[in-house]
């Protein structure tokens, strides 16, 4: 969010009788391996419409700073490669890539995002074979998995970025996702296809949510009722990151001011803590 945009909706609470606080919060200073920088509105409604509310919320900032605990990667968010899960879900990739290839499939918009393509390719002065996927990629079961817009993405993204580690191969050559940290992948959004160079696999739907903060109950329930691994990217990509978010609602609680405070409010303290 620009500035302008951000001082329009602070505006905007203000005239509505809101006194609100603003933090730009980046997910991987709060335990979730990511790069996801997100900007967090706490705003009170105050009664009578008076804005002297003193400097308590002012304190919100520096306790949710106090909440940071870095990443140190993904250790913990990753299925083991024998876990049912990866398997079953490498084998309905494998299936889905065999329909698409099956004679007679119409490839719907094949040759407009080659030429599309090929055309930011020219404009970049590159040529097609800067898509060419390095070999270490191409050697993973996986790489099959991955539709031949996605290959080349993938291999402009390893080829043109040093020291790469995580592709979205979802993205388009204009709008490249790459993160070159071992321990931080890049922003996870709706649609992901998250290539880890490390797993030589791409992240999969219950990876996603558990690095989004989601309990591993409910990712488990998730699996076991056979949500789809694509409702599973697109709500990881559609989530706000439930370790930042449980620290800026802890944040706000503790330093609501009193008019604001009811007797519920260690309540809500320890169910976001039980979250």
């Amino acid at each position: 969010m620009d500035g302008d945009n951000l001082g329009t909706v602070t505006q905007t609470l203000t005239e509505l009788g809101y006194v609100a606080v603003t933090m730009t919060l980046k997910s991987s200073l709060f335990f979730s391996p990511q790069r996801r920088v997100r900007v967090y509105i706490v705003a009170y409604l105050v009664p009578g419409g008076s804005l002297d509310v003193g400097d308590s919320i002012k304190n919100v900032p520096d306790l949710v700073k106090r909440f940071e605990f870095a990443s140190e990667g993904l250790d913990g968010f990753i299925l083991d490669d024998d876990h049912a899960y990866v398997k079953s879900d490498f084998d309905r990739r494998m299936h889905n890539r065999s329909a698409d290839q099956a004679p007679g499939k119409a490839l719907g918009g094949g040759a407009s995002w080659k030429n599309k393509y090929t055309e930011i390719l020219q404009s970049k002065g590159q040529a097609v074979s800067s898509c060419v996927v390095p070999k270490a990629a191409r050697s993973s079961v996986w790489f099959n998995t991955l539709t031949p817009r996605c290959q080349m993405v993938l291999g402009h993204a390893l080829n043109n970025n040093q020291s790469c580690f995580f592709v979205d191969c979802y993205q388009s050559l204009q709008r490249e996702f790459v993160s070159s940290s071992k321990t931080e992948c890049s922003t996870i959004v709706p649609g992901s296809v998250l290539w880890s160079t490390a797993l030589a696999r791409p992240l999969l739907g219950p990876e996603l949510l558990k690095i989004q903060g989601l309990p591993d109950n409910v990712v488990e329930r998730a699996i076991s009722e056979k949500i789809s691994d694509h409702s599973m990217i697109d709500l990881a990509g559609n989530s706000f990151t439930g370790f930042v978010f449980a620290a800026a609602a802890i944040a706000a609680l503790v330093h609501a001011p009193a008019w604001a405070q009811s007797s519920s409010l260690l309540d809500s303290v320890a169910s976001i803590f039980d979250l």
